[in-house]
This record gives structure tokens, sequence and C-alpha cells, in this order.
């Protein structure tokens, strides 16, 4: 089943440290809707699409899928940090190359981006490629689960919001953990509670592969998420909390997920 996203309501950055618990609850760092992100609320609430875009997509998603319809109609923009609060969950983490697998259209890459020198991108989708390349990123049709990471190692490899939408999720994240250079970072973000489903074209099937997270509240999925990261070898550095927007429609004008982002590190 595909997620059901909310009508935007209030914009979740705290956390129950108790939750959480003692061994993660020291590693949070607590960020806060700054002006960037009131910025893209505001900006969304009042931005409409007219009748005929939207009857494009219902044309073209029963053969494109979802993502491919959105990518080339250039709708439901999206946002999860700005480049300040990227910056700040990142140091001294930053720097050097980055691979975001999954970019889509570039919306969340756009703004971490900025603190690399080298930044690759890639995705399924044939029409998010071609949206990314019109940003002016390097990007590649890419299955990170079927085939090794183009021109590794890097620095940071970003899995954003794909555990969830990808049909071998323990294989795409090891093959990311096997792009890092030694001591590399891996970014990971994901909705919570976990409700995976991968799209296969226009269809939206269960993945073949699922991640152990059964939590049903916010904390003890995303503590689920770091111990399933540990268990790959990886060292938790940073989590947060932060929404993940997205530019509404003619039902709802912004729509919000309930994200964690980790910073983990490959251990040598």
């Amino acid at each position: 089943m595909a997620r059901t996203v909310a009508p935007v309501t209030k914009l979740h950055y705290a956390i129950d440290e108790d939750r959480i618990g003692s061994r993660l609850a020291p590693l949070f760092v607590m960020l806060d809707a700054d002006q960037d992100t009131m910025t893209f609320v505001a900006e969304e609430r009042v931005r409409r699409h007219g009748r005929l875009r939207w009857a494009a997509r219902a044309m073209v998603r029963p053969v494109l899928g979802a993502f491919s319809a959105n990518a080339l109609l250039d709708i439901y923009p999206l946002f999860m940090l700005s480049q300040a609060q990227w910056s700040t969950l990142l140091a001294p983490y930053g720097g050097g190359r980055l691979l975001d697998v999954g970019a889509a259209a570039g919306h969340v890459t756009s703004r971490l981006a900025p603190l690399y020198e080298d930044v690759t991108t890639t995705d399924v989708s044939r029409a998010m490629v071609r949206r990314l390349r019109a940003r002016g990123m390097r990007a590649t049709v890419h299955d990170l689960a079927t085939q090794p990471a183009p021109n590794a190692p890097y620095d940071t490899v970003a899995l954003m919001n794909v555990l969830d939408r990808c049909a071998r999720p323990q294989t795409m994240l090891r093959a990311a953990i096997d792009a890092l250079a030694p001591r590399g970072t891996l970014v990971v973000s994901m909705p919570l509670p976990y409700q995976p489903c991968w799209y296969d074209g226009p269809v939206s099937r269960d993945p073949v592969e699922r991640l152990g997270l059964r939590a049903t509240d916010w904390e003890h999925s995303a503590a689920e998420l770091a111990e399933t990261l540990e268990h790959h070898g990886l060292r938790i550095e940073a989590i947060t909390r932060a929404p993940y927007l997205s530019g509404g429609d003619r039902h709802n004008p912004l729509y919000v997920l309930d994200a964690v982002i980790i910073v983990a590190t490959r251990t040598p």
C-alpha cells in the first residue's frame, strides 16, 4: 500500500528522549522551522497548478507511474532541510564527493549539494534524470539495488526517502555502504512509522525485502532504524527529526510526512 500523506497541521522537530533511549538521545540534533522552511510552506500554500496540468497527469500516470508523471509535469516539489540545516547536521561530515541515490527531481538534493565539491545523482526514472540534468546536476539512470555505484568510492552517500520505496532495501543499503570511502558518511532519511512499498511503473507493490522496523511510533521506529544501520557496521553520529514536505494539489495545498534523518559513518 502507498503511504497516505496528511495535509500539514504541525511541523514536528522535537522528540521524547525517554522513548528514543539513552543511547541515541545524546546524538539528537534539535532543528526547527527556519526561514527557508517557512518560505517553502508559504509559497506552496498559494501555488496552484491549472486543471490542464492535472488532467495531463491523470492521462500519463497509468503509463509512466506517479513519480515519472510528477517529474514530467514538474509538480509536487519537495522540501526536507534547508542548506543551513544540512550544514548544522553534517558538520563535520560534509565535503568531498556526494552520491545522492534516488534523487527524484532534485528538490532535496539542491539544498544538500552546496556542502560538497562534487555531486552525482541517480534515479531509476528517466524522466527524473532529465529533470535533474535540467537543474545542472550530474545524473544517471541507475538502480543501486541491482548495480554497483557509479565511480565509487564517495565521501558521502545519501539515501533520502528511498529505503521505504524500493523492492530490495537491504541490498540497497549494503551497496550504499560498499560505495563509501573508508570512514565515509551515510545519510539516511525515512518517513516514520515504516510503511514500505515500491512502484513498478504505475503499480504499487510490496517490497521483496523488508527492513526490520515494526514499531508504530516515531521514536521507537527511529531507534529500530539506527539498530539496522549498526548491524551493517555503521556508527551513528547524529539523528534528527524533520517534516518531509510536499507541494500540494487541488485537494490540499501542502502535505507532510514525519521523517527521521540519521548520519552514520563507516567503521574501519
